[in-house]
């Protein structure tokens, strides 16, 4: 199996959010056997509530290609996060744990688009290892982890998660990044790119503009406050949509 990915990507960021501490020693033990078996440089983060891990979400970003979501935590559960997430614009891999597949959400699964699913008392390391690979394969292969735009003979790729809005004036977009990059071009327009990042957690607050929902800070009847201080207008007819998206508390509503 190891010659099948030798050519894969070799450095994986990961989470486990688990609320027992002898799964978490298991999946971490897993993890590091299967990452030397395969040649993968491991950068693990273990937390012991979805609670913390979406407070670190927020205030950082999250940038791990692989979060493993226990679904019963106390508190907050783990579909529930998960969805949470999503609305922040975390676009990469989920794998739930579950104790029973009788008790694994598939609606909710597939609203989240989560890989897989591991069943902790009957998941042996070989089955594990395969989902694991996956995830692996997926980070390798996954194109909409960043997008790319061209402008007077120059290329530029960007990630997703460091985009914080697009703004359009006279037919040409400009992406603004990162903590003072931007990049103007006129290939697409701003509906194509809301068609093709909403799911990604990006929102049309103007006609004007398309904000990334993990970058809001705080919104009020007509105007959205990023979490670097820049502010930018609000449609009226967008805030009811918008309070909905917001909904699960990843930024500050008020009239």
């Amino acid at each position: 199996m190891k010659g099948k990915y030798e050519n894969m990507q070799k450095n994986i960021k990961i989470v486990i959010c688990e609320g027992k501490r002898n799964e978490q020693q298991k999946y971490t033990e897993w993890l590091h056997k299967l990452c030397e078996k395969h040649n993968i440089d491991l950068d693990l983060t273990v937390y012991d509530s979805a609670a913390e891990m979406l407070f670190e979400a927020k205030n950082t970003g999250f940038s791990h290609d692989l979060i493993y979501l226990d679904l019963y935590m106390q508190g907050v559960k783990g579909d529930e996060a998960a969805v949470k997430l999503r609305e922040m614009g975390y676009i990469n891999d989920i794998i739930f744990l579950t104790m029973s597949k009788e008790h694994f959400p598939l609606p909710r699964a597939f609203d989240v688009k989560a890989l897989h699913y591991i069943v902790k008392d009957e998941t042996n390391i070989k089955d594990f290892e395969k989902k694991f690979l996956l995830a692996v394969s997926s980070k390798k292969t996954n194109k909409q982890k960043h997008v790319v735009y061209y402008s007077g003979g120059e290329t530029r790729k960007i990630l997703l998660n460091r985009i914080w809005y697009y703004e359009t004036y006279r037919g040409v977009i400009t992406v603004y990044y990162d903590k003072d990059k931007m990049f103007k071009f006129s290939q697409q327009s701003l509906i194509k790119i809301e068609k093709n990042l909403k799911e990604y957690g990006f929102f049309r607050n103007y006609r004007s503009n398309l904000v990334s929902l993990s970058k809001i800070d705080s919104v009020v009847y007509n105007k959205i406050i990023l979490c670097n201080g820049k502010e930018l207008p609000m449609s009226r007819h967008k805030y009811t949509e918008l309070r909905k998206l917001l909904a699960f508390g990843n930024a500050r509503m008020s009239v």
